[in-house]
């Protein structure tokens, strides 16, 4: 019987040291690409938060199954001087935050509202496919799947940063490229599934941050003599016909009520 007992012990123990490697094993994938920083980014996979994370790491958020990508503390160049709306150009001390690698995607969306009971944004004119973008929400249809996820919607430095990285004026460089990014200068107007522009993808490894659909920010903004408060949208949308309107310092605003065919999300999670 003690025999038994022990052979069972082992075997239990084996199985748990298998799985710990095998865990371990698949917190180093490879991260591809990560063009401006840390060529050895990995995966993490573990339920909790990694503590020493370094800038293009990805962490699966286990709430959604969303690609986090972390993006270290640190200043960045943000604004504009040569745009009244984003000035003054400036360096801005960010902490260090994980931001959705992707925007939000319709089955991610679904399962939330599913979950929660939250009603389901209405289906667009152009179909729309499970790894499309969610559209038809408001700011606060956002920010109330952001805050399931254990996140929130990204802050107007949070989300510049993660776009121009350092100093970038589009998150893949100094020029306009309109192979980079799903723009409205084509004439197709609608938005495609994440990441089909892997050339246009941020220093730190994020999709999406020019064009396709633009993003709800956190930021509340009020135009002179208006008594109204709007949000802060960023990254144009595939409805711009402008290279202009995917700069990375670039900003616009809309009432929090908005739901529009071209305006989407993703989230961030902080360290702290």
């Amino acid at each position: 019987m003690q025999m038994n007992c022990l052979k069972v012990f082992t075997l239990i123990m084996s199985l748990a040291l298998c799985g710990s490697a095998a865990l371990a094993a698949r917190s180093q994938e490879r991260v591809n690409p990560v063009p401006g920083c840390n060529k050895r980014a990995v995966v993490w996979r573990s339920l909790d938060m990694p503590k020493d994370a370094k800038s293009g790491d990805v962490w699966i958020n286990p709430v959604d199954g969303a690609e986090l990508v972390y993006i270290e503390s640190g200043k960045f160049h943000m604004g504009n001087d040569h745009v009244a709306d984003e000035r003054p150009y400036r360096r801005v001390f960010v902490d260090g935050y994980w931001m959705a690698k992707y925007e939000v995607t319709v089955a991610q969306y679904r399962k939330f509202c599913e979950i929660t009971n939250h009603y389901m944004a209405a289906t667009p004119a152009v179909k729309w496919l499970d790894n499309s973008p969610i559209v038809n929400v408001d700011w606060n249809d956002a920010a109330a799947y952001a805050k399931w996820a254990n996140g929130r919607l990204p802050s107007e430095a949070e989300w510049e940063k993660a776009a121009r990285g350092d100093n970038n004026v589009y998150p893949w460089g100094d020029s306009w490229d309109a192979t980079r990014c799903n723009h409205g200068l084509d004439g197709k107007n609608a938005p495609m599934k994440v990441g089909s522009f892997p050339a246009g993808v941020s220093d730190y490894g994020i999709f999406d941050l020019a064009g396709n659909v633009a993003e709800w920010c956190a930021d509340s903004y009020k135009k002179a003599g208006d008594l109204m408060e709007y949000r802060i949208i960023r990254g144009g949308s595939c409805h711009d016909v402008s290279g202009e309107a995917y700069r990375a310092s670039r900003r616009d605003y809309l009432a929090p009520a908005t739901c529009v065919d071209v305006i989407g999300f993703r989230y961030i999670m902080t360290t702290r």
